[in-house]
């Protein structure tokens, strides 16, 4: 600080005020005992998920498994324009999305599997017959027009473990951590010869978001070699139909 404002206090008080917060450094945050912790229990938990719904439906064939693993800085801005006082947020996400291939009756199978991840949590919740609610979601526009998706909240059901750290929503707050499953259905035969297949905009957006090398903004923490759309197409090469679920979770979070 420079001689006239050690003299001036009102004007050191003002220069503090109005020095802007120095961003997080994001190469620091994995390294951190709190972060080890948080996304061991996070990756656990979400493999546990698909276990559990995986053994409820035998008829299941997993092409393979696509993970974007990675945190995200940002500035809590209010209104049009960034403060000196707004502060950085960190955010670590982990998404997990499997694909099957899957052969027989899609519309059965489509309820079954949504019979499934209801047993696991998850459903379209606040809807009168919740898991009804997500197999008619998926299977409506799957019987028009050969894909279908819907995504579903989490809450507790049966022996299903809640996810770390999880606590219910209390509104307006909504539940913690941010996760959700988005399930996917999708006819590997186009209705007409020599058309591609027609992947919903949903499935586009499980397109990789974290990019391979770090930036100032976005650290990478992990990224499976292959992503959903060549899972996709490889479980569609003999299967009749092909089911994608996608879970993603919140699992560090950081305020300075």
């Amino acid at each position: 600080m420079s001689r006239p404002l050690r003299e001036w206090p009102g004007a050191a008080v003002v220069w503090l005020a109005m020095r802007p917060r120095r961003p997080p450094r994001l190469d620091r945050v994995p390294r951190t005992a709190a972060f080890r912790k948080h996304h061991a229990a996070a990756a656990a938990w979400v493999d546990g998920q698909f276990r559990l719904i995986e053994s409820a439906l035998p008829w299941l064939n997993r092409a393979g498994v696509a993970v974007e693993d990675g945190c995200w800085l940002s500035r809590d801005v209010h209104g049009w324009l960034v403060s000196h006082s707004d502060r950085w947020h960190i955010s670590c996400t982990r998404v997990v999305t499997a694909a099957y291939g899957a052969s027989g009756d899609a519309a059965t199978q489509i309820r079954e599997l949504a019979v499934a991840a209801g047993a696991a949590g998850w459903a379209c919740h606040g809807d009168r017959d919740p898991v009804a609610r997500l197999a008619e979601l998926v299977l409506d526009p799957f019987q028009q027009h050969g894909t279908g998706d819907a995504t579903a909240g989490w809450r507790p059901a049966g022996g299903a473990e809640p996810p770390p750290g999880w606590r219910p929503p209390a509104p307006p707050l909504a539940a913690r951590p941010p996760l959700s499953l988005t399930i996917h259905a999708l006819r590997t035969r186009p209705a007409l010869p020599g058309l591609a297949l027609d992947f919903s905009p949903l499935l586009y957006g499980l397109q990789r978001h974290v990019p391979p090398a770090a930036t100032p903004s976005c650290r990478p923490v992990e990224l499976s070699d292959e992503d959903t759309i060549t899972l996709v197409r490889r479980a569609s090469a003999t299967a009749g139909h092909v089911f994608v679920m996608s879970i993603r979770i919140t699992y560090h979070e950081r305020s300075r």
